[in-house]
């Protein structure tokens, strides 16, 4: 009988990794369909075109969390909402075409945005700092979404449904709110999926809750169609920059994307209903300061949040290696002390204090002119201005001998070792010889 080995197989993906991957591929293509379906139906009835495509953002968000391996259900959903409603319509080749369009538009937009940001910058984590935002910004702005209107306006084109005339205009409108949609949106999924949410702080989450409620308050007041407009309420369109401000230096990256989005959502709102500072938002002047309003107020509040949070990260990192240099200077065997300009101790590690015999606090109140021979005392001020003027930080390091034998051996004269693997050096200047008798 031939044996085979298992190497000449190829191994059989898993039953449940195939589970979890068609999984994921529902998950992701029911909300496409769902936000684009939504997004579609709130532009019909305020027959108008939205200033952002919602999905745009889900999709990249997708392809950071999972991998380009879920373009599957970006197309699959992205042709499905291109199709009519009615069978006729949604069997012709007429229609066929531009939903074709449309999902390959919208796919390659995703891969591409994901593919440049896990090359470019961290994937994911790009919104950890400044850098990795301005990237996001800019592949979000130029290649990706650029891309997607580029195919989806030429596809429309080849089909019949739009005019050579106003190719132009109809790629900058795609461009423009898929832009949005990418700026708005995939940073709140990315930084909501990729939170940690095994610690509780209840500052943090009364930050965060004062953060949304006062983005809302804003947003409601200057921007929703449910307040007559007036020259007051234009002029409070400006009180935006608070909430935002409270969540990028109190909240994080997580609620500062959140409350950009909160607060975008509003403005598209009254925009659409002909109320507040964007309205309207079908003429040219109206649709473009929107989308300029939302992709700024977008990218420089992730922006600062993401500087705020770098310095905070920073900030951790240094006390905690403050901690553990202070742990290993204090549990030193070595004797180390710290003296400024003028000679005063300023730090002093245990053993130092032991060798000489006096405790940390009145160790500190001494210079160590006091414990050195009046005879030496010339050379050591001497060493101590040239030390400092040439911005060099001067200490004392004494063996880790008995202090009584230490204190005997240098009454008269100065001792000097090399340091070696396992035994530190000093440089040891005499005390005063009458002190020096005295505790010997």
């Amino acid at each position: 009988m031939t044996r085979f080995t298992s190497a000449k197989f190829k191994p059989t993906p898993r039953l449940r990794g195939v589970a979890k991957y068609l999984f994921e591929l529902a998950i992701v293509g029911a909300s496409y369909f769902v936000l684009a379906r939504g997004a579609s139906a709130l532009g019909s009835i305020y027959s108008t075109p939205i200033p952002i495509w919602p999905p745009a953002g889900l999709a990249l968000a997708a392809v950071l969390l999972r991998g380009i391996r879920i373009w599957p259900a970006v197309f699959a959903a992205a042709f499905a909402t291109g199709l009519p409603t009615g069978m006729a319509d949604a069997i012709s080749a007429d229609s066929i075409l531009p939903a074709f369009g449309n999902a390959a538009g919208s796919t390659l937009e995703a891969i591409v945005g994901g593919y440049l940001l896990h090359l470019w910058s961290q994937g994911g984590r790009t919104f950890n700092t400044p850098a990795g935002v301005a990237k996001f910004a800019f592949i979000g702005l130029a290649p990706s979404s650029m891309l997607g209107a580029l195919v989806a306006a030429g596809t429309s084109y080849l089909a019949g449904q739009a005019e050579w005339d106003n190719l132009v205009p109809l790629g900058a409108v795609w461009w423009l709110r898929d832009a949005a949609g990418t700026l708005l949106v995939a940073p709140a999924i990315v930084l909501w999926a990729l939170a940690d949410y095994r610690g509780f702080d209840s500052d943090k989450v009364l930050s965060s809750i004062v953060g949304i409620i006062a983005t809302s308050l804003v947003g409601l007041v200057a921007f929703s169609p449910l307040f007559e407009d007036s020259a007051v309420r234009s002029a409070l369109a400006f009180l935006a920059v608070l909430p935002l401000l409270w969540t990028a230096l109190r909240c994080g990256e997580r609620d500062t994307a959140t409350a950009v989005l909160i607060l975008s959502c509003f403005a598209v709102w009254g925009a659409l209903a002909g109320s507040g500072p964007f309205a309207p938002a079908s003429s040219d002047d109206g649709f473009l300061l929107l989308v300029v309003f939302m992709i700024s107020i977008s990218v420089v509040s992730l922006a600062v949040s993401a500087h705020v949070a770098t310095r905070r990260r920073a900030e951790i990192r240094l006390g905690r290696h403050e901690q553990i240099l202070r742990a290993m200077f204090s549990q030193s065997v070595m004797g180390f002390a710290q003296i400024d300009a003028a000679g005063r101790f300023t730090l002093a590690n245990n053993r130092f204090c032991s060798i000489i015999g006096r405790s940390a606090p009145e160790l500190l109140q001494m210079r160590i002119q006091d414990l050195i021979d009046p005879d030496d005392l010339p050379d050591v001020t001497d060493s101590i201005r040239r030390a400092f003027g040439n911005e060099v930080c001067a200490a004392r390091r004494l063996a880790p001998v008995d202090a009584q034998q230490c204190l005997g051996d240098l009454r008269s004269r100065r001792c000097r070792t090399a340091s070696h693997a396992g035994r530190g050096g000093c440089d040891r200047s005499p005390l005063r010889g009458r002190r020096s008798q005295a505790r010997a």
